[in-house]
């Protein structure tokens, strides 16, 4: 799944900023910014949240 910032922003009523902050580790996420991504995602957030625990345990991985 290829998604830019923006379009990830407009699904999940996020501003693109707050997106690009997020991933750039400059901001940590709140609960309800992770319930607006997943989502935004079209996912649930426990698999949204196995998938970031994922990418923590194993960086290549994604």
């Amino acid at each position: 799944m290829r998604l830019t910032q923006e379009g990830l922003g407009f699904d999940s009523e996020i501003s693109r900023t707050y997106i690009s902050l997020l991933e750039l580790g400059e901001r940590s996420p709140t609960l309800d910014s992770l319930l607006k991504i997943s989502s935004g995602l079209k996912m649930e957030l426990s698999d949204f949240l196995i998938l970031i625990a994922e990418k923590i345990r194993r960086p290549n991985l994604l």
